[in-house]
């Protein structure tokens, strides 16, 4: 089966163009800057793993706030553009075992992926400045990511449909 990508993203638009328009609020994003991304990293435990740009939080601990300038930099141009880099984009992923369970059984095993940490923190920060926002137009159980919330059901609902 071969995927017609544009016309798909049309059909969905027009299947649920009157869902879409009544939930459009328009959203305040502050603008980044140095300082939240160095709150932030100094908020995270200096052993967690790092991803492919092999920037540890250890090391980004240790730089003073005006060094996050060319981090904050690569985020704002990722944001106008639209495009992360490809180093950025990969994401590794390490399986480990649930417990003291078998690794060749694949359900007692836990995927964990590993992002970039810039990445990381760009998203952290995005989520606590959407987090409202997508609170206001969309019903709880829409949205994951947030304690007590699951989108199972409506997900479950969206793929047979």
């Amino acid at each position: 089966m071969e995927w017609d990508t544009p016309s798909q993203i049309e059909y969905f638009r027009e299947k649920y163009r009157d869902s879409i328009s009544q939930t459009f609020c328009e959203a305040s994003v502050p603008s980044l800057n140095e300082q939240d991304f160095w709150d932030l990293c100094q908020s995270k435990s200096p052993t967690k793993a790092s991803g492919l740009d092999m920037w540890s939080y250890r090391e980004l601990q240790q730089l003073p706030v005006s060094a996050w300038q060319l981090f904050v930099l690569v985020c704002k141009l990722v944001e106008a553009v639209g495009e992360w880099p490809n180093i950025v984009k990969c994401i590794t992923v390490t399986c480990l075992p649930k417990k003291d369970g078998p690794v060749l059984n694949p359900s007692q095993i836990r995927a964990i992926g590993v992002s970039s940490v810039v990445y990381s923190l760009w998203s952290s920060l995005r989520f606590r400045h959407l987090s409202t926002w997508m609170n206001s137009i969309a019903p709880s159980c829409l949205l994951g990511g947030i304690p007590g919330r699951s989108a199972d059901s409506h997900e479950i609902d969206f793929s047979l449909e």
